[in-house]
């Protein structure tokens, strides 16, 4: 009789696990998604602020999304490659003067490597390397997730930065009198 009370207790364990996983299982399921991006890369000089714009597919990210609120909860590793030449401005002359700041023959690509996301409600923070013209830094980029009527979810946010914080001089023509300042922003949107 003790043994049959053991094993009906041991079923129990087995049947509450089992359902206990599966429920966490169904709050975060993970999915695939292949992902869109916007990039906008801001700067000024002492002449003018100038303005250059990238977009495309990115590459496909491994993410664990909730199933109530469909908010990504976290991503797998990926790698985002931007190519420098996709960056675009208004103006030619800006586009070839960038090209060359960012010695895009040699380093084609910006380069940004996730290694963790985390999540608290509609906040999300990346953590990774960014590699610019050779040079790769620590880069946190923190920004909102918003749930979109198709199903997807669009992550955006800004960072600011040095362009000396990757070996990159500001850019001066016309002999120095048309200075290029060291900070830009960077505005970002994914879409997953």
């Amino acid at each position: 009789m003790r043994r049959n009370q053991s094993g009906r207790q041991l079923l129990y364990v087995i049947i509450f696990t089992l359902l206990a996983n599966l429920a966490a299982f169904h709050l975060h399921a993970q999915s695939v998604k292949k992902t869109t991006y916007d990039v906008t890369l801001q700067g000024s000089s002492n002449i003018h602020d100038w303005t250059m714009k990238s977009s495309g597919s990115g590459p496909e990210a491994n993410l664990a999304q909730n199933s109530s609120t469909r908010l990504i909860e976290s991503i797998q590793p990926l790698t985002f490659n931007l190519p420098v030449k996709s960056l675009k401005s208004k103006e030619n002359l800006l586009n070839t003067r960038a090209y060359k700041a960012l010695n895009s023959d040699k380093y084609p690509t910006i380069s940004y490597h996730l290694t963790h996301a985390k999540a608290t409600g509609n906040q999300l923070t990346l953590t990774g390397q960014l590699t610019i013209a050779g040079t790769t830094k620590d880069m946190t980029l923190t920004g909102t997730q918003q749930k979109n009527a198709d199903g997807t979810v669009t992550f955006s946010g800004a960072k600011k930065f040095k362009m000396s914080e990757f070996k990159i001089p500001p850019p001066k023509y016309m002999m120095g009198v048309m200075k290029v300042y060291d900070d830009v922003t960077v505005n970002y949107s994914v879409r997953f």
